[in-house]
């Protein structure tokens, strides 16, 4: 079965997979296509899963959550 982002936290640098897995957020892109590290400048990440999987993350697909 193919694996899924299920959750992404960018304090941390991390994404989990919908079968739990916590995986690094590599590289962070901004709208204008440019390498950046302020999350809140990010539009889209890459996710390295596995030795050969990486996944490439919208961020404005994942709804934002806090917690107190």
């Amino acid at each position: 079965m193919p694996r899924d982002i299920a959750a992404v936290n960018g304090s941390h640098m991390i994404a989990v997979t919908d079968d739990g897995l916590v995986c690094e957020i590599t590289n962070m892109f901004d709208a204008d296509g440019d390498e950046t590290d302020d999350f809140s400048a990010a539009v889209v990440g890459i996710v390295r899963v596995g030795d050969d999987e990486w996944f490439t993350v919208v961020f404005e697909e994942y709804e934002t959550v806090r917690t107190h």
